[in-house]
């Protein structure tokens, strides 16, 4: 395929989320999804791949995508080329964990963009035969992976408004609660490689 038709893949963002001084910061969110709390920049950071992205672990990330992806973008109307987002939380997702559940483009600049959910499968270590024998022994099977994608033009500044909120698990049953829920605003420039 000529270098002009390749459309680019897509990055892998993490917003990662300190859960733990975030409910200590704000200890009664919002319990409704249609009206998070705003958070500020102090709780929250995006995590790009370091070959393409500048700004690590700022609410300002700057992708470069290969120059020939304007003219690409153009013939397949969109395609599928831009943001994977994923969220996690500092704690690992183990005693508290940060859902994104959406991704709203605001002040857009040059970048056409929409969020979508997408469910794909991973690779994943799966135990076999019994928890307490050891050496434990695992066998690889398919973990389901959830992320919202954004489309953009190669070229321009969005501003996001990013939709998670935080579960907390009970010590004693396990049981996962929501704790509330939350919006932060972050930005990503796109420009040529």
């Amino acid at each position: 395929m000529p270098a002009s038709t390749h459309l680019p893949s897509p990055t892998y963002v993490n917003v990662i989320v300190d859960t733990e001084g975030l409910l200590a910061a704000y200890p009664s969110p919002s319990a409704d999804s249609q009206a998070p709390t705003l958070v500020d920049d102090a709780f929250c950071y995006l995590i790009g791949p370091p070959a393409r992205t500048q700004g690590q672990a700022t609410a300002h990330l700057y992708i470069a995508v290969p120059s020939d992806a304007d003219a690409a973008q153009e013939r397949l109307k969109g395609g599928l080329a831009g943001v994977q987002w994923r969220c996690f939380s500092l704690s690992g997702n183990t005693d508290q964990s940060a859902v994104l559940y959406g991704v709203t483009p605001i002040k857009l600049k040059l970048v056409a963009t929409r969020a979508r959910a997408l469910e794909t499968c991973r690779p994943s270590p799966v135990l076999v035969g019994a928890q307490n024998t050891a050496p434990p022994t695992f066998d690889s099977g398919l973990e389901p992976d959830y992320f919202i994608e954004t489309v953009w033009r190669p070229k321009g500044v969005t501003r996001f408004d990013i939709q998670f909120y935080v579960t907390r698990s009970d010590p004693e049953t396990g049981q996962l609660d929501t704790v509330g829920y939350f919006r932060w605003a972050s930005e990503i420039a796109i420009r040529p490689a």
